[in-house]
């Protein structure tokens, strides 16, 4: 029996031992857990912020993304009208460019139709004047020929030579040389058509 007892004792003081390192071990991390404590609480301001600041600028970022794609479908659906809408302008030019060619076509040949008459009447009064026959001479058709031309031409050598008293043979003359000089005008035109 006393031997038991005594290794039961021996036993008993090996947990104490055992109880008290336990026991020191457990001060330590209670320490340890203080201070890790205390610094969580000291910079746990500093992460908040950091936290609201990075969740703030998530959220603006967000914001933006946003409107730049409500800005990308904006300008899509406006491309697609100006498309839209220069294909269908197009389409529309293409009858109204054939009717104003052949609008000008008609009223080119009516000019040159109202020209030549116009050329026609006027050579034949000058004939007359001349006392001759009527010849007409055909050319191809000239486009316009201003009443400013014709005043070139003819009016100013009419008016200084009706001025001065001439026979009737040096007017006859003169008319002639007007006449070979209307032609010789109407043939250049002519040549640069």
């Amino acid at each position: 029996m006393p031997q038991e007892f005594y290794k039961m004792n021996i036993q008993v003081e090996e947990l104490q031992g055992e109880n008290t390192e336990l026991r020191l071990q457990l001060e330590l991390a209670q320490d340890e857990l203080k201070t890790a404590n205390a610094c969580i609480a000291q910079k746990l301001p500093a992460y908040k912020l950091a936290a609201v600041k990075a969740n703030a600028e998530l959220r603006c970022v967000k914001s933006q993304l946003k409107q730049e794609r409500a800005q990308s479908d904006g300008l899509q659906k406006q491309l697609v009208r100006y498309k839209a809408r220069k294909d269908d302008v197009t389409v529309r030019a293409s009858p109204e460019r054939g009717n104003h060619q052949d609008e000008h076509e008609e009223g080119g040949s009516n000019a040159s139709e109202a020209t030549r008459r116009e050329r026609k009447i006027f050579l034949q009064q000058c004939m007359r004047l001349q006392g001759g026959e009527v010849h007409t001479h055909e050319h191809n058709p000239v486009k316009s020929v201003s009443d400013f031309e014709k005043q070139t031409v003819f009016g100013r050598d009419f008016e200084s030579s009706s001025k001065e008293p001439i026979d009737a043979l040096k007017a006859a003359k003169l008319i002639d040389e007007r006449l070979n000089g209307l032609e010789f005008y109407i043939d250049e035109l002519s040549l640069s058509d």
